[in-house]
C-alpha cells in the first residue's frame, strides 16, 4: 500500500491539476473527480466500486438518480479517465520538483470485472524505488543548448564529472561549458573522465549510418567525435601541466547503450534516451542512491576499463 500522501502537496496538485488544469482540452464540472481522489487518499487503501460510488452519492457529486450499474460504472470510470489524463498532464508541465515527487494517479484493480476497485499508486510506480527525479519528454534537440547542459553551467558546476556516449560535441562545443570546465579543472580534488565511441571502428561507421537515417540534422556522427576529441585537446593544453591529468579521456570501441548520453554526477545522474525513429527524446534524472544510477555507472566502469587512452 501506498503511503499517504501528505495534504499541503496533495491539496496543491488536486488545486493545479484537476481544478484549474493547462489546457483547453480539461473543460467541465471538477467537483466529483476531486471528491473521487479524497476518498482514495483517505482510504489509503483499494476502494471497491460500489463503495467509492455510495461515498459519491453522500458527497452530493453525482447528477444522475439511475442506480442501474451501467450508469453506475460510467459515472466513476469517465471520471477516473479524465483524473489520470489531466495528472498524465500536469507531471509533465509541472516545475516545482516537490509535487513531482509526490505525484500520484488513479490504479484500477480487476478493470475488466463489473466490481473494479480504485487506489492511488505513484505516478511510475517504480519512481521512489529507482530514485527517478525528473522525467519528461522534449523535442529540444541533442545538439543545441541542452536543459542538461544549462544546469551545469549555470547552477551546478560540479567538482567530479564521468560523462559516456558516442559525441559529447554538444557540450563540448559550447564555450560556456568548456569554461566552466576550465575553472573547475583548477581546483583541488576535481576531475573529468570522459568516454566516447572511436570514430575509426565500424562501430562507428555503423552507428554514424543509423544515426542519419533517423535524423539528418545532426550532421557526421564521427566528426562530432572529432570535434569533441580535438576541444578536449585545447582544454588540456590551456591547464597548468599539474592539472592536466584531471582530465582523462577515453575512447572505447564498442557502443553499449549508444542510445544513451549519460552524465554522472556526484549526486545525480542526467540520462537522455533516443528511441528509434522518434522525432522526440526523454530525459531522466537519477539519484545517485538508486539501483539504476549504480547499474549504469557500472557499465561507464566496464567500458572506462577497457577502452584506450587519449594523450
Amino acid at each position: 500500500m501506498r503511503e499517504i500522501i501528505p495534504e499541503e502537496p496533495f491539496e496543491r496538485v488536486l488545486a493545479q491539476a484537476i481544478i484549474r488544469p493547462a489546457g483547453r482540452q480539461f473543460r467541465g464540472e471538477p467537483a466529483r473527480q476531486i471528491e473521487i481522489l479524497r476518498c482514495l487518499r483517505e482510504a489509503g487503501r483499494p476502494v471497491p466500486f460500489d463503495e467509492l460510488h455510495d461515498q459519491l452519492r453522500a458527497r452530493g457529486v453525482l447528477r444522475s438518480e439511475r442506480v442501474d450499474d451501467a450508469a453506475r460504472r460510467k459515472a466513476i470510470s469517465q471520471a477516473v479517465d479524465a483524473i489520470n489524463a489531466k495528472l498524465g498532464t500536469f507531471f509533465f508541465l509541472a516545475l516545482d520538483m516537490r509535487l513531482m515527487e509526490e505525484m500520484f494517479r488513479i490504479q484500477v484493480h480487476a478493470a475488466d470485472t463489473g466490481r473494479p476497485a480504485y487506489s492511488l499508486q505513484d505516478f511510475f510506480e517504480v519512481r521512489r524505488i529507482s530514485g527517478v527525479r525528473f522525467y519528461a519528454a522534449t523535442d529540444e534537440p541533442a545538439g543545441g543548448l541542452t536543459r542538461e547542459l544549462f544546469e551545469l553551467v549555470t547552477d551546478v558546476r560540479p567538482g567530479k564529472l564521468d560523462m559516456m556516449a558516442p559525441s559529447f560535441e554538444s557540450f563540448f562545443g559550447n564555450p560556456e561549458f568548456r569554461s566552466m570546465l576550465m575553472r573547475t579543472l583548477g581546483q583541488e580534488n576535481a576531475g573529468l573522465r570522459l568516454l566516447l565511441a572511436n570514430p575509426e571502428t565500424a562501430a562507428a561507421t555503423r552507428l554514424e549510418k543509423q544515426e542519419r537515417g533517423e535524423s539528418s540534422l545532426l550532421g557526421g556522427l564521427r566528426d562530432r567525435i572529432r570535434a569533441t576529441l580535438m576541444h578536449t585537446a585545447a582544454i588540456r593544453s590551456a591547464l597548468p601541466e599539474a592539472t592536466r591529468p584531471r582530465l582523462q579521456v577515453r575512447l572505447a570501441d564498442t557502443a553499449p547503450l549508444w542510445r544513451f548520453r549519460m552524465v554522472f554526477l556526484p549526486d545525480v545522474l542526467h540520462l537522455r534516451l533516443s528511441a528509434p525513429g522518434a522525432p522526440g527524446q526523454t530525459l531522466i534524472k537519477l539519484a545517485s542512491t538508486s539501483a539504476l544510477y549504480t547499474s549504469l555507472h557500472d557499465v561507464f566502469e566496464q567500458q572506462w576499463g577497457a577502452a584506450a587512452e587519449v594523450r
